[in-house]
Order: structure tokens, then sequence, then C-alpha cells
């Protein structure tokens, strides 16, 4: 799904934690035309929003030529950075915890 056009919010609200998501990443604005920190900033609130322990996340990621090489490196690190974000946590009544709490 394309989280930029639908709202990561409403994605959120709806479905998180119920199915596993395919969630879009933003091809046309921020991948060819942001900054590295944004690109991060965008991974990171798809992570971290949409997903959830036990049913999953994939990101769809399409790099084409418009995309700088720092935005792709970016990339890379955030998604290597957060792979195991979820491993661990556990939610009660849609509230997510570590495995400490």
């Amino acid at each position: 799904m394309q989280v930029n056009c639908i709202g990561v919010d409403l994605i959120a609200e709806r479905l998180k934690g119920r199915m596993c998501l395919i969630a879009d990443t933003d091809r046309p604005h921020i991948l060819p035309f942001g900054t590295p920190a944004q690109v991060r900033e965008h991974i990171e609130q798809i992570v971290t929003c949409l997903g959830s322990p036990g049913v999953g996340l994939i990101l769809r990621i399409d790099i084409y030529p418009d995309v700088p090489l720092d935005n792709i490196a970016a990339l890379l690190q955030v998604i290597d950075e957060l792979q195991n974000y979820w491993v661990g946590h556990h939610c009660e009544s849609g509230v997510c915890h570590a495995a400490d709490q």
C-alpha cells in the first residue's frame, strides 16, 4: 500500500497488528529528492508505526536511477539497523512493549 497516499496514522489505526502489511516507500518524492536524514526518518516512521510483533511488515522499496547514492546508503543503513526492531516486543490491547516491560 502506498503509505504516503493513505497516511501512516490512518493505516496504523485500522490495520496495525491485524495483518502483515506491505508498505510502499515514497518513491516519487523522498527517495529521489529528500535528504539522507529524510529517507531515514521515513523508514523509521514506517517500521515503528506500522510494524508489530507476530504479524510482520514488508517494506517495498523500488530504487530508480534518479535516487542519489547517499539516499540509497541511508536507506540500507536504517533498514539494517531496524531489521530486528520488533524482536522481543509484545502487544496487549493494541499497546506494544519491549520484552523487559
